[in-house]
């Protein structure tokens, strides 16, 4: 029986010092289970970002309905819902009206209430944004300085960037000599596309940004009728183009009313104003407003319209 014992105590402590290493183990196994869980979550749930786009200020040497004041509260209102960055649709400012002088001033101003915002900002050209002289018929209309002014201040009138796993591609819609209407994606610039879109690749998630836009319903929505103006004259080209990528929205402007248009599995949204009826009220029922989105780099994005909560009809003083 004493051996029994013995038999009975060694067991026994046995039995404690290795149900302890399992607790043990099984302390680590959950450490380490964690730690994978933690990694995973992260691995699986790319970082989320805001930006704004902020589209048709109409920034000019009329300050009556003070523009400048009306963009400060745009810009701070962005920053104040978490947005890193803004980026502008176009017409930012009235640089086909005025002296050289003049629209220099503007673009000045424009530019300071920009850095004035702690925001960094990226730029999209509009129609308004440059030297260009206007005729009736697009063919007699000058546009040799269109550019000048625009990339004094903003830089290249067409680029591409990168932000937290989004590929974010910002075209030119001002190209006239295509012979069909006022605006296209010159030959040049479609042959730049086509290769930065080939360096991106066909599965990482792509926003495009230009003024003029590529799919719009403005004339049915205010006139009620069909018109074939007032979007870019080749966009099937570019359609096309978008297609044989991962291009999951395309920010426009120009047309001061906000759309959302679905194609296939691209939208195309149309950014509003900032200055809505050029700084006189809503336009069509939209409001002063902005584009603010949430993406990741999954490709997975959302938007809302804001009205930031400026009224033009009770911000008027005289000049």
């Amino acid at each position: 029986m004493k051996n029994g014992k013995n038999f009975l105590r060694t067991s026994r402590r046995d039995f404690l010092t290795f149900g302890g290493m399992l607790a043990v183990m099984a302390s680590s196994n959950s450490i380490l289970l964690a730690d994978r869980e933690v990694k995973e979550s992260k691995e699986t749930k790319p970082e989320v970002f805001k930006f704004a786009f902020l589209t048709d200020v109409h920034l000019s040497r009329n300050l009556v309905n003070r523009a400048d004041d009306g963009l400060r509260k745009a810009l701070r209102h962005a920053k104040d819902q978490g947005a890193e960055f803004v980026l502008f649709g176009g017409d930012s400012a009235h640089a086909d009206q005025g002296t050289d002088e003049e629209v220099e001033q503007v673009w000045k101003r424009f530019i300071s209430i920009v850095k004035e915002s702690g925001l960094r900002a990226y730029h999209t050209i509009g129609n308004h944004d440059g030297r260009v002289y206007w005729d009736e018929d697009p063919k007699k209309a000058c546009y040799d300085r269109e550019y000048e002014i625009f990339e004094k201040y903003c830089g290249p009138t067409y680029y591409s960037f990168d932000y937290k796993g989004i590929h974010f591609v910002v075209l030119n819609s001002l190209y006239h000599n295509s012979g069909k209407g006022w605006y296209g994606i010159g030959p040049e610039q479609l042959k730049w596309l086509k290769a930065d879109l080939d360096k991106t690749g066909e599965l990482k998630p792509v926003i495009a940004s230009l003024h003029v836009p590529i799919l719009s319903l403005y004339w049915q929505v205010t006139e009620g009728t069909n018109k074939n103006v007032d979007i870019i004259a080749n966009y099937k080209e570019v359609m096309d183009l978008f297609d044989q990528y991962n291009v999951k929205i395309v920010l426009q402007g120009h047309q001061h009313i906000h759309e959302e248009i679905m194609e296939k599995k691209r939208h195309y949204l149309t950014g509003g104003a900032v200055s809505a009826n050029w700084w006189n009220g809503e336009y069509f029922g939209t409001e002063e407003g902005y584009l603010l989105l949430e993406a990741d780099a999954r490709g997975k994005i959302s938007w809302e319209y804001v009205d930031y909560g400026w009224d033009g009809k009770n911000h008027c003083s005289a000049e």
